[in-house]
Parts: C-alpha cells; structure tokens; sequence
C-alpha cells in the first residue's frame, strides 16, 4: 500500500527517547509512572538506562525546528513516538507537557495542530 506520492526522509534526531534497559511492563501504570518521573526531573535519568529528558528534548525539538523553517506555510507531517512528540508540542505551542494526552495516546494515532509564527 502507498500512502504518499512524496519524498520520505528520515531524520535520525526525531527519535523517540532513548531506554536502552526498558523491560517490558505487564502493568502498564508502573511504565507510565517512570515515563512521568522521566517529565518530573528532565535533567535526570528517571531509570537506569534511560537518557535524561532534556536530551530528548535537546535533539527532537531543534529537528522539528529546521523541518518547519525549511518548509514555511507548506503542510508538514512528521512521524514519530509519543514521549518525543509529547516534549515538541510543548515546546511548539508554549505550554507545559499534557502528559493525560500522552497517556490516552493509541498506536498508531495522530495529533494535528497549526504552529504559528
């Protein structure tokens, strides 16, 4: 199946945060509890393993910020994951990370909204 008649680059900074010892959790609120630790204190590791936040943040966002200047009053579409996307709409939209929307977040889903100069 196609789903674009575009060109498709991937842009290895827009990954996801890096959990390099994340085992799998049977119980799902003890993930979200470390993924909102991780919120909590960005400028720590919230697990062993785990990037601090702020790393994320630090590669994701100015990634973000390059496709849009290279793109102005085009339609952008970026794909990626939650945690990630979760720090750029904060960022992009200057209010503090809904992390009730990160975690109602399906796989896959959507968030669209406008950026404004």
């Amino acid at each position: 199946m196609q789903i674009t008649d575009t060109t498709v680059t991937v842009v290895s900074d827009l990954r996801e945060h890096q959990r390099d010892s994340t085992q799998w959790y049977d119980d799902l609120e003890e993930f979200r509890a470390l993924v909102r630790r991780a919120f909590d204190v960005p400028d720590d590791s919230a697990h062993p393993g785990w990037e601090p936040l702020i790393v994320t943040r630090d590669r994701v966002v100015p990634a973000v910020r390059r496709i849009l200047a290279e793109h102005p009053r085009e339609e952008i579409v970026l794909v990626g994951h939650g945690t990630a996307w979760t720090l750029v709409a904060a960022e992009l939209t200057d209010r503090p990370p809904d992390l009730d929307a990160w975690a109602a977040l399906r796989m896959p889903d959507v968030w669209a909204f406008e950026v404004r100069d």
